[in-house]
């Protein structure tokens, strides 16, 4: 995704590195999925990969641009990047997406899914990794391979497919909800949490999300 000045935040006095927050812009508003926010968050803490789910439209993507500005905001992430894998066809054109997602430029890029596992390592890094459906093969394998090598790495995919790694825990995105008469504003939509093959929990030990 190209770099536009005023699309992407970064730290300030990091001259001479690539920034670290590397996000779309952040919504002026975001209604109606306070729960499903706050669900995903904590699941983040637990799992290294969350994937929404959901059919297309539902807003997957809005929801996991902004779980990610919460945790940069929070202090929970100090590198966060987003990659659309909607314009990939191949397992090349996915590890490329990725290099360029972090800021691998030049000479380290040959290096592929390696010199990313180098840049996410060693802080507390959240990868967002959208529409992995249209590649999900491709999609599937680096997201389980950075998972497996950079234990600070925090990935948030959106899929209408489930990835099916290992640990994995799933978050099934539901259609907003028609406010009905007498029912109070501001009621949140919700969705269904299930541990992906792995069920292995991250930072407590128990690992079963509800």
């Amino acid at each position: 995704m190209a770099e536009v000045p005023g699309q992407f935040a970064g730290r300030d006095g990091d001259a001479g590195r690539d920034r670290a927050v590397r996000l779309p812009p952040r919504r002026f508003s975001f209604v109606g999925r306070t729960a499903d926010l706050a669900e995903v968050a904590a699941r983040l803490g637990r799992y290294r990969v969350v994937t929404l789910t959901g059919v297309g439209g539902v807003g997957k993507t809005a929801l996991a641009i902004e779980t990610a500005w919460t945790e940069v905001s929070a202090a929970r992430a100090e590198l966060a990047c987003y990659v659309d894998l909607v314009p990939c066809r191949t397992e090349e054109q996915v590890v490329a997406a990725l290099v360029e997602a972090v800021g691998i430029r030049g000479a380290e890029a040959a290096a592929g899914l390696d010199a990313v596992a180098e840049a996410v390592s060693g802080r507390r890094s959240l990868l967002v990794i959208d529409n992995c459906e249209h590649v999900l093969e491709p999609a599937r394998r680096a997201c389980g391979q950075l998972a497996g090598r950079a234990a600070d790495l925090r990935v948030l995919a959106t899929s209408r497919i489930p990835l099916d790694i290992e640990p994995e825990c799933v978050w099934r995105v539901q259609p907003m909800a028609v406010p009905r008469r007498g029912r109070p504003s501001g009621c949140d939509g919700g969705g269904d949490a299930v541990p992906g093959p792995g069920r292995h929990g991250w930072g407590d030990g128990a690992g079963r999300a509800r």
